[in-house]
């Protein structure tokens, strides 16, 4: 749908730990077609473990349906932690953006 992008993410959630916003759990859809109606629940540790290898983008719903590439997702490294972003800032917390209030489970 959108070139080379491996996996989509279109819901996350957070989680506050040692005054730091993490990412919980994020609903990541593989890159095989314009649906993104089936995804996963991944954590944080699972997403971080395949992003030096795989490209992930996030994925945004616009008011009337239409599906856009918000950004790529990157890895920071900050004081030899590894975080997970879509802006250009250098800072110990991820951040792949702001999704509406719901409820796509969480890993188990």
């Amino acid at each position: 749908m959108f070139g080379f992008t491996d996996y989509w993410i279109t819901h996350v959630t957070y989680t506050r730990a040692s005054g730091k916003t993490l990412l919980k759990d994020a609903l990541v859809h593989a890159n095989v077609g314009s649906s993104h109606e089936f995804g996963e629940k991944w954590t944080r540790e699972e997403i971080l473990s395949k992003a030096d290898f795989l490209l992930f983008a996030v994925l945004k719903t616009k008011d009337k349906g239409a599906v856009v590439r918000r950004a790529d997702v990157r890895v920071v490294n900050v004081k030899g932690e590894s975080y997970l972003r879509i802006d250009d800032k250098i800072i110990d917390e991820d951040y792949l953006g702001n999704f509406p209030e719901t409820d796509h489970g969480s890993p188990t």
